[in-house]
């Protein structure tokens, strides 16, 4: 059964047969990309299945094809298109969509749901904007491909990739809210648009925004003005904007008045469909605010008109109005937005907020300001982010001694309450839009040990605020508990600057918080890995792929280290042998773990620490939560974060860990691995200070997981599973990425015997 009732299909998948042709392997790109989106969308909606997805791979086009095909299509909710050139060629795929948007512009609901289309843009290839099909160029897209490149035509990404997996989660969260949307709307009896989007009952108004109303007199929902062009224009250079989308009525001329008495701008959907109708807007316009400027959209010319133009258009005089026009595709081109606000006069309000950085003689300040500026591309962008949740500040104090900005993107500041803030910046879209959406839960779950996320004032949904740019940057503020005034650090940079008792209580906190001594639930039989990718830890084909690729950019450091202390050639031979044919029994054989609520990623610079109380800690970075997910996992990433990021990184340690290290370390890491969840530190000779700090907290979170976990054989599953991460990882330093194929293999050699 599909999600959405009235539909026999969720989502139908247009694509050219080219783009699932693979020169040895079966199944192709587009078959195992179905396979992770299935999953993906059945996790976000918390059942298997929980979406029908109709998918072609074997059929092949004919005349009963043909009928059958249309009636597919005619039964979907949901249109996926994966555009590329062999898209683009492909009169079969232009009949596919075709198809769709006419079997949609003859149902109730049309072509949108509120502001979503019905039809979703997936990018194979680096496809210029103006070539792909004119009725999806308004809208936004997603891209599942690589280019080095200004202008090259790129390559997919690699199914089951990094890249390909954030760029997923990015789509699923996409096709999600669409879905959701549309269940809204069938549930309400409506047409056209949801109930949150008609605002019958304006806010009371407010002088302090730039107030944008759109109208359209459209009865059906694809007519409906698509602005997100135009807001994520206004969003990326004013933080004073607000938008309101009214459906107008003949009926109800005063929900139009309401609102046009305090707004700044009126956007109008003006063409020769709804000439007559646009024209009695403009008349109540002209009539109740002569002066208004007017914005006309015009969705059937492939150019804005002009004024002389919409002048003879209709049967009003547009002569006397202060109007500008675009084009449904200027939308989408900042030049001619900015062109059409200078005719009409208008500006937008700018960020008044200014900046305040440490002095010249603090801590690191020149370092911490370039730092910042270059990443976020200059200050403006800053200023513009702070003013957003911040609309009445006029000043705001950074610091460069606090909170960790390159290893956490984390930055702390205060505005002219004096009360402390961090912002905290994404780079991937749907990391960033899961830790506004898990919030409820996690507060539920841990109450005063979250950070509470600052609101962006009078929006409904706070991602309106921060549309997809480039840079892609996405900010969100945690305001700090305001009974004490003290200054909040990380974790990570507790650990590079804190006394080893301090670092040690503070885990000690962080372990209390997140694992209780005895979870309130009976252990499940399951199996540590799979192959499947609805599996907690799923080893894929491209994983074991990637994980060779690793290897072989390793092999040049082998010989000299097995030269020096012996054991490493047997070490990477024993990764080599990893996976091929098949996984190790003790990975796949199911045994009992224990599933409760999982924080999904406490990394250490997700942890933040009064820097004069240790055993203050408050949780950030929840977009990972899971109301059931497997405690070990979090475990294992903590152990892993300790031995493999932070090991080394301490003030006293000297600096970047080098292979001059790796004997004491790898001693260390023999015994710990020997010794499974029982491993308790002890003091060894010749042992660094470095390596005795690391294995001591390891030593407190095998405590912990002894009491939590059911059966060790998950534990060192998940950490291998991060571990091998950590060898794939290009941004590591080789020597810790040689740290982790040591530790694997350590691993694979304790579960083998």
């Amino acid at each position: 059964m599909a999600f959405l009732q009235d539909f026999e299909f969720d989502i139908f998948i247009s694509y050219a047969r080219v783009d699932n042709e693979e020169a040895e392997t079966k199944p192709g790109w587009v078959e195992r990309f179905c396979q992770y989106l299935q999953v993906e969308l059945d996790k976000l909606l918390g059942r298997k299945n929980a979406v029908r997805i109709w998918c072609d791979t074997e059929m092949d086009g004919n005349l009963v094809f043909d009928m059958a095909l249309q009636t597919r299509l005619r039964q979907s909710a949901l249109l996926l298109v994966l555009t590329s050139r062999g898209y683009l060629e492909s009169e079969w795929c232009g009949k596919e969509l075709k198809w769709f948007c006419e079997s949609a512009k003859q149902q109730a609901w049309g072509l949108r749901i509120g502001n979503r289309l019905r039809i979703s843009n997936v990018l194979l290839r680096n496809i210029p904007h103006d070539e792909w099909p004119e009725v999806y160029q308004g809208v936004g897209h997603h891209p599942f491909h690589s280019i080095k490149r200004q202008g090259e035509i790129g390559r997919p990404f690699p199914v089951g990739s990094e890249d390909f997996v954030q760029c997923l989660y990015n789509l699923c969260d996409t096709l999600n809210g669409t879905l959701s949307d549309f269940k809204k709307l069938i549930a309400a009896g409506a047409v056209g648009i949801l109930p949150g989007d008609v605002l019958l009952h304006p806010p009371a108004p407010s002088g302090k925004w730039f107030q944008v109303v759109c109208v359209s007199p459209q009865e059906n929902v694809e007519e409906w003005l698509p602005v997100e062009g135009l807001r994520a224009w206004a969003w990326q250079r004013s933080a004073g904007v607000r938008w309101a989308m009214v459906k107008w009525s003949k009926a109800e001329p005063e929900l139009l008045s309401s609102w046009l008495k305090d707004a700044q701008l009126l956007v109008l959907n003006r063409s020769p469909k709804n000439t007559s109708d646009a024209d009695v807007i403009l008349r109540q316009v002209q009539q109740q605010r002569p002066e208004m400027p007017v914005l006309v959209i015009n969705f059937e010319a492939s150019q804005s008109l002009s004024l002389p133009a919409l002048s003879h258009s209709g049967g009003v005089n547009l002569s006397s109005y202060r109007l500008a026009s675009l084009s449904l595709r200027e939308l989408n081109i900042p030049k001619h937005i900015e062109d059409a606000f200078g005719r009409l006069k208008l500006k937008l309000p700018v960020p008044e907020v200014g900046l305040c950085w440490p002095q010249a003689d603090q801590h690191d300040a020149a370092l911490f300001r370039e730092s910042v500026t270059e990443w976020l591309d200059g200050e403006a962008r800053l200023q513009l982010t702070i003013q957003k949740f911040f609309p009445q500040a006029r000043q705001a104090q950074l610091f460069a001694d606090r909170a960790s900005w390159a290893g956490a993107r984390l930055l702390q500041f205060s505005v002219d309450d004096g009360a402390i803030y961090l912002l905290k910046f994404f780079e991937q879209w749907g990391e960033y839009k899961r830790e506004w959406a898990c919030r409820e839960e996690v507060e539920r779950w841990l109450g005063e040990q979250v950070f509470a996320l600052q609101p962006v004032e009078d929006l409904a949904d706070p991602l309106e605020a921060f549309p997809i740019a480039s840079p892609n940057l996405y900010p969100v503020c945690y305001r700090a508990p305001s009974t004490t005034g003290a200054a909040y650090a990380t974790l990570s940079q507790c650990y590079r600057q804190q006394s080893f008792d301090f670092v040690r209580s503070a885990l000690d906190r962080v372990l209390e918080i997140l694992f209780p001594a005895a979870p309130p639930s009976a252990p499940e039989l399951e199996s540590p890995w799979g192959r499947d990718v609805n599996d907690d830890l799923c080893w894929t084909w491209e994983m074991g792929r990637r994980l060779r690729t690793a290897l072989d950019d390793l092999e040049l450091y082998i010989p000299a280290l097995n030269s020096a202390q012996g054991g490493w050639d047997e070490s990477y031979q024993r990764l080599r042998r990893f996976g091929r044919p098949a996984l190790p029994t003790w990975l796949t054989r199911p045994c009992p773990v224990l599933r409760w609520h999982s924080h999904g990623n406490p990394e250490m610079r997700n942890c933040l620490v009064n820097t004069a109380d240790p055993c203050q800690v408050r949780l950030i970075g929840c977009g990972g939560y899971q109301a059931k997910g497997r405690l070990v996992s979090d475990l294992a990433l903590i152990e892993h974060d300790l031995k493999i990021r932070l090991l080394q990184t301490e003030a006293e340690a000297g600096g970047l860990f080098d292979l001059t290290h790796l004997q004491a370390w790898c001693e260390a890491e023999r015994r710990a691995i020997g010794e499974r969840l029982a491993f308790r530190f002890k003091e060894a000779a010749g042992a660094s200070a470095p390596v005795q700090r690391a294995y001591a907290m390891i030593g407190q979170v095998r405590r912990r997981a002894l009491e939590v976990c059911a059966n060790d054989r998950h534990y060192f599953a998940a950490l291998l599973y991060q571990t091998v991460g950590s060898i794939t990882s290009p941004l590591l330093h080789p020597a810790k990425r040689l740290l982790a194929l040591h530790s694997a293999a350590e691993i694979l050699r304790a579960f083998e015997a």
